[in-house]
């Protein structure tokens, strides 16, 4: 029990500081305005990273994530800047610096930019969780094969403390289910057949009535037509 509790520490301080090192107490407005008058290739990848901090929070706060009315929650609490961020912030995706391209696709995919899943992809990954996340609420289901990946990565590198990667793979299981793919069907059905561990087939479980429910309703506005 403590190896654990000190793995969800270790994690809280990663991912509550790798995405930037200062504080973000600024209104977005103002980052907003630092930013339109930046130079692209000065860093300035902290000031981007603050636009979209509350990601850190749906990471560690996998159980509030896992609400099906999270993704409007945060739209509602983007949608004032949504505009300005998506004027501002796409020049950053030119910049010279992998830093301010990383930071400006993250804040991008957060405030669901339509063109933001192509840089995003393209850009290297730090934190894995963070990134579903972002998935999730950009809401492109290409991203699908990609978290299914992490999940199976996760599980193969914690066999031996399975217990340890819960978080992880919580995070990953949310993520699919605001994406509702199809495509994750069978890969959700193999985790609730699994005898390990065990915890995690409810949430394994809501994606699976989450997927089924959306390809009801698809099924039947077919018929409908």
């Amino acid at each position: 029990m403590k190896s654990a509790g000190l793995f969800f520490v270790s994690f809280l301080l990663f991912i509550t500081s790798a995405s930037f090192a200062g504080e973000c107490t600024e209104p977005r407005e103002l980052y907003l305005g630092k930013l339109a008058a930046t130079d692209i290739d000065k860093d300035c990848s902290e000031d981007i990273s603050c636009l979209s901090s509350r990601a850190n929070y749906f990471v560690l706060g996998y159980e509030y994530f896992a609400s099906p009315a999270a993704i409007g929650k945060i739209d509602k609490e983007n949608e004032a800047s949504r505009k300005m961020v998506w004027a501002v912030l796409p020049k950053f995706l030119k910049s010279r610096l992998e830093i301010n391209r990383r930071a400006a696709a993250e804040t991008l995919a957060y405030y669901r930019w339509p063109g933001a899943y192509e840089y995003l992809a393209g850009c290297a990954i730090s934190q894995p969780e963070r990134r579903a996340v972002l998935y999730a609420i950009l809401g492109d289901k290409r991203a699908v094969p990609w978290i299914i990946e992490q999940y199976r990565k996760i599980d193969s590198a914690y066999r031996k403390n399975p217990g340890q990667s819960y978080p992880m793979k919580m995070t990953f299981l949310n993520a699919l289910y605001h994406l509702a793919s199809p495509e994750s069907l069978s890969f959700v059905e193999e985790i609730i057949g699994s005898p390990r561990p065990e915890k995690i087939k409810p949430r394994a479980i809501k994606v699976k009535q989450k997927i089924e429910e959306k390809l009801g309703k698809t099924e039947a506005i077919k018929n409908k037509d």
